[in-house]
């Protein structure tokens, strides 16, 4: 005797072993077909929506997409008007808007939360701190933006009056 216990339940551990083969990942060549002729129902509600919004879930349409849309505009205002914002402006007001987003969405699931303490660990949990990261990020794209309101630039009194009296 060695000092391990005796094997008592031998067919148990032939059950196991069975079990792990079942589960072990099969060559490529005896992989299954899906069971369904046209795709996974998962993926056919995707690629649906996928058609059905274009690729932008965040159309306009919905109470949130027209939300976002409006904070969208106000930025763009704040910045000088759509005219005004040079390409790379425009990429990080679209970044903003999805970021501010996100931001929203982790701060409506962290304040239903009982405690953001995990308790048995004494620690936050780590969608507290994800949230964090993400209103650093949000914070520092506007920071990029600039933070102070930019007036659009209007023509002066003179040539507003002498335009008006060209037109027909």
């Amino acid at each position: 005797m060695n000092g391990a216990p005796p094997r008592e339940n031998v067919a148990t551990d032939t059950a196991i072993n069975d079990d792990l083969q079942a589960v072990a990942p099969r060559s490529r060549r005896h992989r299954r077909r899906s069971r369904h002729p046209r795709g996974h129902p998962t993926v056919r509600t995707l690629k649906r929506a996928l058609g059905r919004f274009g690729g932008n879930p965040l159309d306009g349409r919905t109470t949130l997409g027209k939300a976002l849309a409006a904070w969208r505009r106000d930025l763009l205002a704040d910045l000088g008007g759509a005219a005004a914002v040079s390409t790379q402006q425009a990429a990080l007001v679209d970044l903003a808007v999805r970021t501010k987003l996100l931001a929203d969405s982790v701060d409506g699931y962290v304040l239903g939360m009982d405690s953001p303490v995990n308790r048995r660990k004494r620690c936050l949990y780590a969608v507290v701190v994800q949230r964090q990261a993400l209103i650093g990020q949000l914070q520092s794209l506007l920071r990029d933006l600039g933070l102070e309101r930019k007036a659009k630039n209007l023509d002066t009194l003179e040539s507003y009056v002498s335009r008006r009296s060209e037109a027909p």
